[in-house]
Formats: structure tokens, C-alpha cells, sequence
């Protein structure tokens, strides 16, 4: 048998033990066990350096984490649903820069941002609806940061930016800064301008192909 065979039975024996051990000293729930699952299949990738066994064993422990966060912090502020955002982003995120598939890049992102934002809205209660938009409009600056800017293509930052201006102006709004009336105009005009942008970029796009 392989030293890596060997290697990974060991590792394996070794997280059973620990798991029996911490049950047995009743510090922890049965959720723990997900969290040394998950481990296992890491394990398993790094000796096999399979793929399924990565993905299997990452998701495993973000669900095991959230499982242990929501136990031992039973708060009203949302803990577990950051955690699980926030660690699934991770997840992604490891995946895109170990095998360089581009589509893992737009979750890698965006879901950390809403994690961030339903801890924040469960800690601050008044409007922070444009928290939201704010955070959403960042996730997509980074993603240009990380994947676009070394191909030359800037189409991230076009949602982003709409995203970042739309929050600032949420953020007026609910701070009386800007009056309802005036809302009402731009309400009108920012999705009339979306629809412009669309028009415009499908009519460049279709020139370009024709060319």
C-alpha cells in the first residue's frame, strides 16, 4: 500500500478519535461530527486531489460551522447566517483560485456581501436597505479586481458602479437628505437610464459582430 494511502487512513482514525473524544466530554453537539465529516474529505482531496471530494468537504464544514455558531451563539443577531454566506463565498472563492473557473469568481463574491449584510441589519435595526446595494456594488468591483482587470474587460464595474450610486441615494433618502418628491423623479430616471445602458451595449455588441 501507498505512504499516501497510509497517510490519509491515518488522518482519518485520527478525526474519528477526536470526534468520539469531544462527544463523550459533552462540550459539543452532534454538529461537531459535520465539521470532522467535512475534514475527512479534505483529507481524502489532498491525498486523491479529487475535485468532488474538495467541493463535498468545504461544503460540509461551512453547514457544520453555521450548525456549531447557531448553537453556541443563540443571539438575535445573525451569526449563522453570516457564517454560512460568508464561509460558502469561501468556498468558491478556493475553488476559483485552485482550478481557475471563471463563473466560481461571481459567488466567491457576492455571497460574502450579503452575509456581511444580513449581520449587519441584525445588529443595526433602522433602514439599511442601502447596506444592501452598497456592499452588492463593492462585490462586483472586486470581481473585476480579481478576474476582469488582467482581461482588459471593465463590464463589472458598470453593475457596480449603478449599485454603489443607487445605495448613495437609498442612504439620502432614509436620512432625509433628499425629499420623497424628488425620489419620485429619480425613481423614474435611474431605471430609464438601466434600460439606455442595456440598449446601448446590445447595439455596440451586435456593430462590433458585424463588423
Amino acid at each position: 500500500m501507498e505512504k499516501k494511502n497510509y497517510n490519509l487512513i491515518g488522518i482519518i482514525l485520527i478525526l474519528i478519535g477526536i470526534a468520539v473524544f469531544l462527544l463523550n466530554t459533552d462540550l459539543f453537539s452532534g454538529n461537531i461530527l459535520l465539521i470532522l465529516v467535512g475534514l475527512i474529505f479534505l483529507a481524502i482531496y489532498f491525498s486523491r486531489k479529487y475535485t468532488w471530494s474538495l467541493i463535498t468537504g468545504m461544503v460540509i464544514l461551512v453547514v457544520g460551522a453555521t450548525s456549531v455558531v447557531d448553537d453556541f451563539f443563540s443571539t438575535k443577531i445573525d451569526l449563522a447566517g453570516f457564517t454560512f454566506l460568508v464561509g460558502l463565498g469561501i468556498v468558491f472563492l478556493i475553488l476559483y483560485y485552485s482550478k481557475r473557473i471563471m463563473g466560481f469568481v461571481f459567488p466567491g463574491f457576492i455571497l460574502p456581501s450579503i452575509g456581511i449584510y444580513t449581520l449587519i441589519s441584525s445588529v443595526y435595526h433602522g433602514e439599511m436597505s442601502w447596506a444592501f446595494f452598497f456592499l452588492l456594488g463593492l462585490s462586483f468591483y472586486a470581481i473585476y479586481f480579481a478576474e476582469f482587470m488582467k482581461r482588459g474587460s471593465r463590464w463589472p464595474l458598470i453593475p457596480g458602479t449603478i449599485l454603489i450610486s443607487f445605495a448613495g441615494l437609498l442612504y439620502l433618502i432614509s436620512n432625509d437628505i433628499i425629499k420623497s418628491s424628488l425620489w419620485k423623479i429619480i425613481s423614474y430616471a435611474w431605471p430609464s437610464l438601466l434600460i439606455i445602458i442595456g440598449i446601448k451595449i446590445i447595439f455596440d455588441n451586435v456593430n462590433h459582430k458585424t463588423q
